[in-house]
């Protein structure tokens, strides 16, 4: 099922648990809907469609901003299909516009303060860390289901080497999976968590070092979403590793 064919209820359910997030895809996928669909209007009835169009995009993008709460969209009066203007339609693509660069400007740095950058050497250094652990779980007694699945999240950690930052999260997840490994196999858990302390250990000290160059704390604060700001009189269309072998 679409809504009003800008997006489907797929995408809707695969949409970000963040609200904010959400709500950027939410008007990434309705709008990139909305260009489709004006690109394939013809005819003398084209600009009455347009406008029912639009006036349905808007329609949606006002319902999803009262769902995510996102200030001063939720809020949004929508003018009556039969009064409604390109004014007003460019007056609120624009008020959305200015919200969404404000989001992912946010989010962007929120997501940078939970993740690190890391030198070629301390990458490899993980890289190392990766192949032992690997190793010891190949070799290990684990039941096949459970060395199945600390297997694919070891692939996962891997691939998350090749990007630009590493994640935290991803750091943190690999920590609670090893932790997982059942206390009969006491050898081969020790050994295991012996080595994810030693990449927690250059994560870290990584993370501290771009902490001080950067002069940031850890987190990044919030910082508020405001309204752009209209003109005087203006009138508003709408009411590192330390050897090669980790043990």
């Amino acid at each position: 099922m679409y809504l009003f064919g800008f997006i489907s209820s797929e995408e809707i359910a695969e949409l970000p648990d963040d609200a904010d997030a959400a709500f950027v895809k939410f008007v990434e996928i309705s709008y990139n809907s909305l260009r489709v669909m004006l690109s394939g209007l013809d005819g003398r009835d084209s600009w009455e469609e347009a406008q029912d169009i639009r006036h349905k995009y808007m329609n949606i993008i006002v319902a999803a901003a009262k769902q995510y709460e996102i200030e001063s969209i939720k809020d949004t009066t929508i003018p009556p299909a039969e009064g409604f203007s390109f004014a007003d339609f460019r007056d609120f693509s624009s008020t959305v516009d200015h919200f969404v660069t404000q989001i992912a400007i946010s989010n962007s740095k929120k997501r940078r303060a939970e993740s690190v950058g890391i030198s070629d050497s301390v990458r490899e250094d993980i890289r190392t860390y990766i192949y032992h652990l690997r190793d010891l779980i190949e070799r290990s007694e684990i039941a096949e289901p459970k060395k199945s699945v600390l297997m694919e999240r070891l692939a996962a950690f891997e691939s998350e080497l090749t990007k630009k930052r590493l994640s935290l999260a991803s750091v943190a997840v690999l920590a609670i999976y090893i932790a997982s490994i059942p206390g009969s196999m006491a050898g081969t858990a020790d050994a295991a968590t012996k080595i994810v302390n030693k990449i927690i250990s250059v994560v870290s000290v990584a993370h501290e070092v771009e902490v001080d160059q950067r002069q940031l704390p850890p987190v990044t604060q919030p910082i508020p979403i405001s309204s752009p700001k209209k003109p005087a009189g203006a009138r508003s269309s709408f009411a590192d590793l330390d050897d090669d072998i980790p043990f």
